[in-house]
């Protein structure tokens, strides 16, 4: 297999060419590496440890190297590693072992874990929200707090995901849309929600069209685009208090923490709230439930995650 047929099994598994970006631009931060600090391109690093046992060693320094000298995150270097072990495996036959890899290519603790985030209040959630004039990034952040999406995935919703018919309206988000491509989940949309949804619809819009997405951008693109002007508004209008590693409370993961919160206040079930949010750990809890039973326990919610007074759409 050579490399252009390894970006269409990317393709064929995720059927999303954002997808085949992001491992093309891993390859290429691997390729810059190699060449950087070894004076080979990635191809020939290929030949320079195969039968040997410099793998491991390999990916030590290229982890260091992104996480030094380039400033990624810690979570784009763990998926920009994935992606050059799953290439080093099908384009260069070198198996590394799971269990030598686990041992010694230590990551750091993520200060951007989306766990740490200070749940919003309705008040703020409203300022934020007031404090945007972009209505497309308005919808997108009352969509987060209606179905507890992450940013990336709610950033892969399709118009087609979307299920205006039923009642509460329902959005599927596919497996290969998800966090770690887990599993797929069914979640709700409030009705003042769905207000925004219908003045954001736009004509000539097809099912396939990215319903949040701006200007072509990838959904990474977005997510970083949107997560600096989040920053940007949050600490101008006061919410600025930061944890120790300075990231923001009110950190845009504070819309899940703020859906998953009303869903518990709701439900009393802190389990069931967590897998709302599509925690995989409870996730099951949720998924075993009868669509009746999901769209009955969302319109027991539905009070609580409500912001503002019928006809204000911020």
């Amino acid at each position: 297999m050579d490399s252009e047929e390894f970006y269409d099994l990317v393709f064929q598994k995720s059927k999303s060419l954002d997808s085949v970006h992001a491992v093309k631009t891993a390859l290429s931060t691997f390729n810059k590496f190699c060449i950087e600090k070894y004076n080979v391109d990635r191809d020939s690093m290929i030949s320079e440890i195969k039968g040997s046992s410099d793998g491991i060693r390999l990916f030590q320094n290229f982890l260091k190297w992104m996480l030094q000298d380039q400033e990624l995150s810690i979570g784009t270097a763990r998926n920009y590693i994935s992606s050059v072990r799953r290439w080093l495996k099908l384009v260069g036959g070198i198996k590394i072992d799971s269990d030598d890899f686990r041992d010694y290519v230590i990551f750091p603790s993520d200060i951007n874990d989306e766990e740490e985030a200070e749940p919003l209040t309705h008040y703020e959630l409203r300022l934020i929200l007031h404090s945007f004039s972009d209505f497309k990034r308005k919808a997108l952040f009352m969509f987060m707090k209606s179905t507890g999406g992450r940013l990336l995935e709610c950033l892969r919703i399709q118009r087609k995901f979307i299920n205006f018919e039923t009642t509460p309206v329902s959005v599927k988000f596919p497996r290969s849309i998800t966090k770690g491509k887990g599993r797929q989940r069914i979640q709700f949309i409030d009705s003042e929600t769905v207000e925004f949804l219908q003045v954001l619809e736009v004509p000539g819009a097809t099912l396939d069209t990215f319903i949040f997405r701006k200007n072509n951008a990838t959904d990474r693109e977005e997510r970083n685009n949107i997560v600096h002007a989040w920053n940007r508004h949050v600490t101008k209008i006061g919410l600025s208090q930061k944890y120790e590693n300075g990231r923001l409370k009110k950190n845009i993961h504070s819309i899940r923490a703020f859906c998953m919160t009303q869903y518990e206040k709701a439900t009393g079930d802190q389990r069931l709230a967590h897998a709302y949010g599509g925690h995989r750990s409870y996730l099951d809890q949720y998924l075993r439930r009868s669509d009746s039973e999901k769209s009955e326990l969302f319109l027991k919610v539905q009070p609580l995650l409500t912001l503002f007074v019928p006809g204000d759409n911020a």
